[in-house]
């Protein structure tokens, strides 16, 4: 079993910077003792989680921290972003760490954090599984087409480009069997969690 660290902690702290100060403490440790990967997630608005609004910012300060283990975004909350800037953003990481990203991309369920893009709230399971793909293409170098300032259909490529001609995707699923399904149909790895679903419940969704 390969063993990795994630972070979600209530960020109910008296020293702010301290909390920053355990995330590299704790990334250098784990690169320096075989740990496999550092999670980061994506929260908005909330003490639980809010210490990490940007889990690309994060892993940018442990890229310059560590050497070998592999930083992966857990998650990007995508209908919040456009997957243009998530690969420009990962990507950046990526030439930093010399080719050690992953990302996980979640459809969100707090629709507090859809402020940011109330739009999307209620389609943000297929917003979510068609970005797949769009990762994917601009990721390998392949343009996406966009509507640019003049209204004019304009093929976009995000730079820097990345190291890794591909980055490991997972897909973000606990409460609903169609998201393992999505993984299984596009291809992903599954991040998911026991903290509200027992073994057997798990199991059947894993099944699916």
């Amino acid at each position: 079993m390969d063993f990795s660290l994630l972070y979600f902690a209530n960020r109910e702290v008296t020293d702010p910077p301290s909390e920053y100060d355990l995330l590299l403490d704790a990334a250098r440790f784990a690169d320096e003792h075989g740990f496999t990967a550092v999670w980061l997630p994506e929260r908005h608005f909330h003490p639980f989680g809010g210490a990490y609004p940007n889990p690309a910012l994060a892993a940018s300060a442990l890229a310059l921290q560590t050497s070998r283990i592999r930083l992966r975004a857990g998650s990007v909350v995508l209908p919040l972003h456009d997957p243009v800037t998530v690969v420009e953003d990962w990507s950046f990481v990526d030439n930093l760490s010399r080719g050690r990203v992953d990302i996980a991309l979640a459809t969100g369920w707090n629709a507090n954090d859809f402020a940011l893009a109330p739009e999307r709230f209620a389609t943000r399971h297929q917003y979510t599984t068609d970005g797949i793909e769009t990762i994917r293409d601009l990721w390998a170098g392949r343009p996406v087409d966009r509507v640019n300032g003049q209204g004019e259909l304009t093929p976009i490529l995000t730079y820097p480009r990345p190291v890794q001609p591909a980055p490991g995707l997972w897909l973000t699923a606990a409460a609903k069997a169609e998201t393992f399904a999505a993984a299984g149909a596009h291809g992903t790895n599954v991040l998911t969690a026991l903290l509200f679903q027992s073994v057997e419940e798990l199991a059947s969704k894993i099944a699916v």
